[in-house]
């Protein structure tokens, strides 16, 4: 299956946050062939999301949580674009 297009992180295998590995997502469940591991602020511990669940925003809803701290980003006119930064975009370290 052909991994989701994420507008501000092109290539999420490269900063090596999405890696091919075996998971059964927390969020839909699903038995999956690759994984999420970079940061993700919730008030849960949540391992194992797959990148479907981050690109549709269903991960951030199911847990409330965000893949970037909204708190560092510069204020932007449209919120859609802060929207997808922070809860459809696989964060990644600096």
């Amino acid at each position: 299956m052909k991994l989701p297009a994420f507008k501000y992180n092109p290539d999420p295998i490269k900063l090596g946050v999405i890696f091919e590995e075996e998971t059964k997502c927390p969020v839909c469940e699903k038995e999956q062939n690759y994984v999420y591991e970079g940061p993700f602020f919730s008030e849960d511990e949540v391992e194992g999301i797959c990148p479907w669940c981050i690109a549709d925003g269903s991960a951030a809803k199911k847990y409330d949580g965000e893949f970037q701290d909204a708190y560092s980003c510069d204020d932007v006119d449209k919120e859609e674009f802060l929207v997808e930064l922070i809860y459809k975009t696989p964060g990644f370290t600096g």
